[in-house]
């Protein structure tokens, strides 16, 4: 889900911001790579042939040759997004002399009403935010990047990172197929602790299991703390629910169900036991007695008044976090309900794509690849304080970021190591998250409804909501 539902703009009139200066790229790989791929009718990761319209069929090429060059980047113009890319783009430039970046910031309402518009113009942006798919591959709107992934040897990334963005040649299905999206950065969900309240209760290490977790909550209970924040007032105790969900080992349930594949239910026994948890914790006061009435900005100004020893969030709020607490506030991923089991969380991209009709795809898809070398890593959590996406192995970035960034980076790569990322259940249908998720959740916890009823509700919302 990343934070963009969070994001209310209002749409407004585009704005132009313009930076130029000389770049000679470096790609992917130790030196510079020069590679032509030929796209052939079956594209590398699919069994599938895209429809016609999906790519142009014509070498792709990492050389982008000294002609003067002008890649167009359009990104939403909040504070994180818009200084990223600028400076992702001047360290582009100066490494590629004969290409020129233009930034083009839009507010995030409008790339998300009108993104399929906007790339299908003539004058379409070469790279572009999308928030939203849509029918865009179905519609042929979008550049295949599988030979890019082949060139630039994003197909070697773990597959999690990438099957948010890979679609049917039909468009009907995410998950599987194609590539037609790379992310810049990626959310990430998590535990957030006090150390000065965790190690009041005697915590000394990150729990190892669910139920080592759910002691320290007990603790916490018994010393008069607040155990657990969340935020029912916007939904985000879905979050707790499907980080229980994944301890058990439901990744793959949970990721058929957020990309729609036929017959994927959530009406299991691990979202039974997820929801049943859940209330026990609320009944037991692990969670605040007003939670349904907490929005996500005050959780995280009550956990920075140190109000709470655990807060579960998402890290685009690691930024404030680590400006308010510093060397007092820790990050863990929900651990398995298993000792050793493997990690797993809800992660999603900050996503780009090249459009059809972008003139200068080769380049475009240059610059996308800059963000994965170390000095692109490095701009991308300076600025954003999101953690980078790329290989597995690759080095942590070296950045001046606090301690609580690096142990997001540390947990990302755990997870990365494990193929961990899970979709966000709130992106399962254009509706379920404010339809569904919020009431339903807020239901749940004031004992409105049976964790049994809850599940069976969640399903059937979920059905009609992709009913044709």
């Amino acid at each position: 889900m990343s934070n963009d539902y969070r994001r209310g703009r209002t749409a407004g009139p585009r704005k132009w911001h313009r930076s130029s200066a000389d770049v000679r790229f470096r790609g992917f790989a130790v030196g510079a790579v020069i590679v032509s791929v030929v796209l052939a009718a079956c594209t590398p990761g699919s069994s599938e042939s895209p429809t016609p319209g999906q790519t142009a069929s014509k070498p792709v090429s990492t050389d982008l040759g000294s002609d003067p060059v002008t890649l167009r980047v359009e990104t939403d113009n909040s504070g994180s997004n818009q200084a990223s890319l600028e400076e992702l783009g001047a360290a582009f430039q100066k490494n590629y002399p004969n290409v020129t970046v233009d930034i083009i910031t839009e507010q995030f309402t409008v790339l998300q009403q009108n993104g399929p518009r906007i790339i299908s113009t003539p004058d379409t942006p070469d790279l572009i935010r999308f928030p939203t798919l849509g029918n865009t591959v179905k519609d042929g709107l979008l550049a295949n990047l599988d030979p890019y992934a082949a060139a630039y040897g994003w197909d070697k990334f773990p597959a999690t990172q990438l099957d948010q963005w890979r679609v049917s040649a039909d468009g009907s299905r995410r998950g599987s197929g194609s590539l037609y999206g790379m992310g810049l950065s990626f959310s990430l969900t998590g535990t957030y602790y006090n150390k000065e309240e965790a190690a009041a209760i005697g915590m000394t290490t990150p729990p190892a299991t669910v139920a080592d977790f759910e002691a320290l909550l007990a603790k916490a209970k018994a010393a008069g703390k607040v155990p657990l924040l969340s935020s029912g007032q916007d939904g985000n105790l879905f979050l707790i629910f499907q980080a229980l969900m994944l301890s058990e080992g439901a990744k793959e349930q949970l990721s058929d169900w957020v990309f729609n594949e036929p017959g994927a239910t959530i009406d299991t026994p691990e979202a039974l036991d997820a929801a049943t948890t859940l209330v026990e914790w609320t009944d037991a006061g692990y969670l605040p007695s007003d939670v349904n009435a907490i929005n996500n900005t005050e959780a995280v100004a009550r956990f920075n008044s140190g109000d709470a020893v655990f807060i579960y969030d998402g890290n685009w709020n690691t930024a404030t976090y680590n400006t308010e607490m510093g060397e007092n506030v820790g990050f863990f991923l929900l651990p398995p309900s298993s000792s050793g089991g493997k990690s797993s969380s809800m992660s999603d991209p900050f996503n780009y794509v090249i459009p059809a009709k972008a003139a200068n795809k080769d380049a475009a898809a240059a610059f996308l690849n800059f963000a994965y070398t170390n000095e692109g890593r490095a701009i991308m959590v300076e600025t954003t304080g999101q953690v980078p996406g790329g290989p597995a192995d690759a080095d942590l970035p070296t950045t001046g970021a606090g301690p609580v960034i690096q142990d997001t980076l540390t947990a990302f790569q755990q997870l990365n190591t494990d193929d961990g990322i899970a979709p966000y259940i709130g992106n399962a249908t254009a509706s379920i998250y404010t339809d569904t998720i919020i009431p339903q959740f807020q239901l749940l916890v004031a004992g409105k409804v049976s964790p049994a009823d809850f599940v069976k509700r969640l399903q059937s919302d979920y059905t009609s909501q992709l009913a044709p």
